[in-house]
């Protein structure tokens, strides 16, 4: 397991997930369980990190959010480490805005736990440690020198570092190791995410603009006087100005790197953003005084979900989720000599192979010299995933060069291609499945 987090993501939601695995039965559901679970804690997240910024009021909109959330509920439906990523970015925000109010060392030591676990989920975790690093500096420098908010900072920084220098060298290493399947995104990414993240549902992105725009002209109608700043909040300028650099950061340090060294921003990475933005929108609508105007704007985005859900995105209706097991059967089917099968997505597609007690299994194509391996087949298949080519750019060329595509599977998120080598008798062959549309 921790052989292959090396080449894929930090070790934490594995080893959540082989833990559950260890009390409950080793199947689908029970792994989507899980993930549902997460999404429900990401809900109850939300609500004490509203409830911080703005009291019950904003806490409840912003739980709801979540809880509608087309990008979230998406992911509270994967297996996948996103759901957690979300769940213990607004943790450790949380727990970050209630040190910098309160200085209790019961909170520090939450902070450092949540952003420990963060760190070792997912390596966007140590874009959100940046920007609070970024943060805290901005607040050091508008309070003067306070000795303990300052001693709280560094002894955070001091242990956050020492435990996770143990997967510092695989970093050192991935980030030595071949090119990223990301590409560079386009100037409009921002727009194109915005709309991914609340499912192309023109209500809502209408909606949560205006209610953003609504925040910010209420946050700067608030006197800032002397006494705004209590035990129990922050002043409202502060908070949108935490907000702010959390938002621009989780996408500014990420396209900053990318254009300097190779791309790495994609909209599930950022889901990092995603609480600060929802906890806008929700903070837009509590500014909203008159009840029968609340109910009705949380009305509007009930039924503009579940028409969303229902009638434009088909999302329980209509194939969504990558169908890596109707790729393992095509290929169990097809696959008659037992030729060998390739895939940067090995470890989705053996627990089907596992499954169906194949008597083959994906072979992990990451860092595999096709020049050597493949000098003496004549056929191979390859199976993509997760939007990844399935091998290499190098690996690509070296089949383009020796081989040609004779038969290919085409499925939602995931499809098989058996390549055979140039000069073979095999007839060509294409099939495309268009299954799930």
């Amino acid at each position: 397991m921790i052989e292959y987090c090396r080449k894929d993501q930090p070790p934490a939601f594995f080893i959540l997930l082989y833990y559950w695995f260890k009390i409950f039965p080793y199947n689908e559901w029970f792994a989507r369980a899980l993930a549902a679970l997460i999404g429900v804690g990401g809900v109850m997240a939300m609500f004490y990190l509203g409830k911080e910024v703005q009291g019950t009021k904003a806490g409840l909109l912003a739980s709801l959010l979540t809880a509608l959330n087309w990008f979230h509920l998406y992911f509270s439906q994967e297996v996948r480490f996103y759901g957690l990523l979300f769940l213990i970015t607004a943790l450790s925000y949380l727990f970050f805005f209630k040190c910098l109010r309160l200085l209790k060392p019961l909170y520090l030591l939450a902070y450092i736990f949540s952003s420990l676990i963060l760190l070792y989920t997912h390596y966007f975790g140590m874009v959100v440690l940046l920007t609070q690093l970024i943060t805290f500096s901005w607040i050091l420098s508008k309070r003067g020198f306070d000795k303990k908010l300052m001693g709280y900072g560094v002894l955070a920084g001091i242990v956050i570092l020492i435990a996770f220098v143990p997967w510092m060298p695989v970093i050192i290493q991935d980030h030595s190791g071949p090119e990223y399947w990301i590409e560079m995104p386009g100037f409009d990414f921002l727009i194109i995410y915005y709309f991914i993240y609340l499912g192309h549902n023109n209500v809502l992105i209408i909606l949560f603009a205006l209610s953003a725009l609504f925040y910010l002209v209420r946050v700067f109608g608030v006197e800032n006087t002397a006494g705004s700043s209590t035990p129990a909040r922050l002043h409202p300028k502060q908070y949108f100005m935490l907000l702010a650099i959390w938002i621009v950061l989780a996408y500014g340090i990420p396209l900053l790197y990318s254009i300097s060294s190779r791309p790495i921003l994609h909209e599930r990475y950022t889901i990092i953003a995603l609480p600060a933005i929802l906890l806008v929108v929700a903070l837009g609508f509590s500014y909203v005084k008159n009840l029968a105007v609340t109910l009705l704007l949380v009305g509007v985005i009930v039924a503009s979900t579940a028409y969303n859900f229902t009638y434009t995105t088909h999302y329980y209706t209509a194939t969504s989720k990558n169908q890596f097991r109707e790729v393992v059967q095509a290929v169990l089917t097809k696959n008659k000599r037992k030729v060998n099968v390739y895939s940067d997505q090995a470890w989705h597609y053996n627990y089907y192979f596992r499954l169906y007690q194949a008597p083959y299994a994906a072979i992990d194509s990451y860092g595999i010299d096709f020049k050597e391996a493949l000098k003496t087949e004549q056929q191979v298949w390859i199976l993509q995933g997760l939007g990844t080519k399935g091998v290499s750019e190098e690996q690509q060329q070296y089949l383009g060069q020796h081989y040609q595509i004779a038969e290919e599977v085409k499925l939602v998120g995931a499809s098989a291609r058996l390549y055979e080598r140039i000069g073979s008798q095999d007839q060509l062959l294409i099939v495309e499945s268009t299954a799930g549309e």
